[in-house]
């Protein structure tokens, strides 16, 4: 017994003897922690960062194109709500067609108002290049007026329509003009002075806009 007390003391006891009187089985070792794979890299290939998004192959601009190609085809006027939901990325798309000479000018028409609807800021000057424009077809024109209309200020509205107003050939291009003009105090005189230019018989045409202007 006093063999087995000094063997134990200096750490020879055989196991299951002094360091484990009572028989008891030794606890089980814990397995050694699982080392993850490392992922190869090929040759001359940086890793990529941690949290890094994996790039997507695609993009919007085919699905907004083609849903720009639908509303373009509907039968009767696009609610402007539908033009809003393109967003910003239908303005490139709609400049793009609106300035289009061998587009239809129905098509270019239809694009023009989209773009009012939308109402980007650096769509403005499109539209008062298009509604200014002499030698650009009457409906495009037209849907040009109505546009800057709505998205100049009635002060600016004056000075880009009050010459369509006072030279346009065609007559219902002049009657839009004095009806968007008419929507605004400021432009009610302009109104007035074009209808003493006007042939008797053409001047039923402005009653619309002289009833908004109050005469």
């Amino acid at each position: 017994m006093f063999s087995l007390l000094l063997l134990s003391v200096l750490g020879l006891a055989p196991q299951g003897a002094a360091s484990n009187p009572q028989g008891a089985n030794p606890p089980a070792a814990s397995p050694p922690a699982a080392v993850p794979a490392l992922k190869q890299v090929p040759s001359g290939e940086a890793p990529a960062p941690m949290g890094a998004v994996p790039a997507t192959g695609g993009t919007d601009v085919e699905a907004v194109r083609g849903r720009i190609s639908a509303l373009l085809g509907m039968n009767g006027p696009v609610p402007p709500e539908d033009w809003r939901a393109l967003g910003s990325a239908a303005v490139p798309i709609l400049e793009e067609l609106a300035l289009d000479s061998h587009a239809l000018p129905t098509r270019r028409a239809r694009a023009v108002e989209g773009l009012a609807a939308i109402g980007a800021p650096k769509s403005s000057t499109l539209l008062v290049k298009l509604a200014r424009g002499e030698h650009e077809p009457f409906i495009v024109r037209l849907a040009a007026v109505r546009g800057v209309g709505r998205v100049l200020s009635p002060s600016r509205q004056l000075v880009v329509l009050r010459p369509v107003l006072e030279s346009a050939q065609e007559l219902h291009l002049r009657v839009v003009a004095a009806e968007v003009l008419s929507r605004h105090a400021s432009g009610c005189s302009a109104v007035r002075a074009q209808l003493k230019s006007e042939a008797p018989e053409s001047r039923a045409q402005f009653e619309p806009a002289l009833q908004r202007c109050g005469d």
